[in-house]
């Protein structure tokens, strides 16, 4: 579901139904491209605390440079071992693990790991 919709431009709507822990991204979407859908996700406070990994075939140092310019924790080439997502994947939410969250909205429970599930969605 969250991939069609990111797909389709209205990326911001498949972070809302639930707080992810973290985003997989890639860089090529047919309507939105990575960097504009990260735009779209730190634009909005209830989003913007999400880690999101870039993944591109674009594979180059500039191309990186600008990812993490952009605000994603990790980019990582296109194809891709699984080793090097898997890694990448734990070092974002260890870090994030560290990090502030926001504070729970009212009448919403927050699960270990700090999963949340909106009230009426239980």
């Amino acid at each position: 579901m969250c991939r069609r919709e990111a797909a389709s431009g209205s990326g911001r709507s498949c972070t809302t139904w639930g707080s992810p822990d973290l985003i997989l991204c890639d860089l090529g979407m047919p309507r939105m491209d990575g960097y504009m859908f990260m735009h779209a996700v730190q634009a909005h406070p209830e989003t913007s605390h999400i880690p999101v990994i870039l993944m591109s075939s674009k594979v180059s140092t500039d191309e990186e440079h600008q990812a993490l310019r952009a605000g994603f924790v990790d980019f990582v080439g296109k194809p891709a071992m699984p080793i090097r997502v898997i890694v990448s994947v734990k070092r974002a939410l260890a870090f994030q693990e560290g990090a502030p969250r926001p504070a729970p909205k009212e009448g919403e429970r927050v699960l270990p790991r700090s999963r949340r599930i909106p009230p009426g969605k239980e």
